[in-house]
């Protein structure tokens, strides 16, 4: 089993047309890393807290070392540049879980995904909500791509110390999730110990 890389980018673009050239060589280059753009979109549903970008754009590598390697690549470093020069950012780059059986059908439909960013206040909750939220989120098809506070910040600033990913199916699934009684004695549990900021967005359809 492999674990996969994400890179999560949150992006304001204030010169649009310089930004083409960038897309373009960053594209090629991506492909020649086996990487993914999954999700990229000013749709962004603000759950709770503080999102300060327009657009979020998550970038699926194979591994750290593979996303590693994109970041540093000297083709990358004059294409950086131009992004530079035409947005402002924040990167983050982090480790994701064990990627599932690759044999496993594809998903049907357009996935939709929720970035939280925390804050811990303390942490005497987490053993029952680890206990309690799983069995729930299963029923939903909820898929944890990433969590914890071992991650990297390669532009910009990240304001919380540490962050989850999650997949759902669709973005019915996660409102039925998010917003059901199933799962709001955990999330009140959830808001009362953590600082959190959520944002919620749709993937791109493989």
């Amino acid at each position: 089993m492999t674990k996969p890389a994400y890179m999560i980018i949150g992006i304001d673009i204030y010169n649009e047309g310089a930004m083409g050239p960038y897309r373009e060589g960053t594209m090629s280059l991506l492909q020649r890393y086996k990487a993914e753009v999954i999700a990229g979109t000013e749709q962004i549903e603000h759950v709770d807290g503080n999102w300060p970008r327009k657009r979020i754009v998550v970038i699926k590598f194979p591994s750290m070392k593979h996303a590693n390697a994109f970041w540093t690549a000297p083709e990358y470093t004059s294409l950086k540049l131009l992004r530079e020069d035409s947005s402002e950012q924040d990167n983050i780059l982090v480790e994701g879980m064990a990627d599932e059986d690759p044999d496993a059908p594809a998903d049907e439909g357009t996935p939709y995904y929720m970035l939280g960013l925390n804050d811990m206040k303390n942490a005497d909750w987490v053993p029952e909500y680890q206990e309690k939220v799983p069995p729930v989120a299963n029923k939903f098809g909820v898929e944890a791509l990433a969590a914890g506070d071992q991650f990297q910040v390669l532009d910009g600033e990240c304001p919380r110390s540490s962050l989850v990913m999650l997949k759902f199916p669709s973005e019915k699934a996660f409102k039925d999730f998010w917003y059901g009684d199933e799962y709001a004695a955990m999330k009140k549990l959830r808001e009362d110990n953590t600082e959190s900021d959520h944002i919620a967005f749709p993937g791109i359809v493989e």
